[in-house]
């Protein structure tokens, strides 16, 4: 009797244990895919776009702190909403190079000072200049700035996504040797714009 030691000789045909899919079906394989990732960064990104605050409103912080004390003033920082990658860290602000606190997207931070002059300022990591506000207090006054990019710190955000590290610090020296100016630019607002912005904003924690 002929034959193998482990059964018969005979042998079947081999068998894909996936089936197989034609170039048409693949195609349409591939465009779910595609669409199936798009609709999962969306989620992600728009998730990340309006990221859930904890912190006091705005109107809550104002009735528990009320005016700002004889003598002082109280000087506010604020960041507009939006989209700020997928870690959003803050950015610190100083009052008299003293930390003040990291603001974040939507988001506001105060500090109450004798009347008289006061300086902001801010500068990122690996960039090389601070970006510096002058304040002149007068007591009982409150003072609202938004702090923003500018287009150098456009500039320098767009060549580190491009090219990583090096890009940064390539940018970052690039945008030093044009003006004196850091990469943020604290902006005035005056009260009644400020209040109303503010009602949808945060308490920085």
């Amino acid at each position: 009797m002929k034959g193998s030691l482990f059964g018969s000789s005979s042998r079947e045909p081999f068998r894909h244990p996936f089936p197989r899919v034609s170039p048409r079906n693949l195609g349409i394989v591939v465009s779910l895919a595609r669409a199936t990732l798009s609709l999962l960064m969306v989620a992600v990104i728009s998730g990340c776009a309006a990221p859930t605050r904890d912190g006091a409103s705005f109107t809550a912080a104002v009735q528990t702190l009320g005016p700002p004390k004889a003598g002082n003033a109280r000087i506010v920082v604020f960041r507009d909403k939006g989209y700020a990658g997928l870690i959003d860290a803050g950015w610190p602000i100083r009052i008299d190079d003293a930390p003040m606190g990291d603001v974040k997207t939507g988001t506001f931070i105060y500090a109450d000072r004798p009347a008289g002059r006061h300086q902001l300022s801010l500068i990122g990591s690996n960039l090389p200049r601070a970006s510096r506000q002058d304040v002149n207090a007068a007591p009982g006054r409150t003072y609202f700035f938004k702090v923003e990019l500018n287009e150098k710190g456009r500039l320098i955000a767009a060549g580190s996504a491009s090219a990583g590290l090096a890009g940064l610090l390539v940018t970052s020296v690039a945008a030093a040797a044009a003006d004196q100016r850091g990469a943020y630019d604290f902006t005035s607002v005056d009260e009644a714009t400020a209040r109303q912005v503010l009602a949808e904003y945060s308490l920085a924690e």
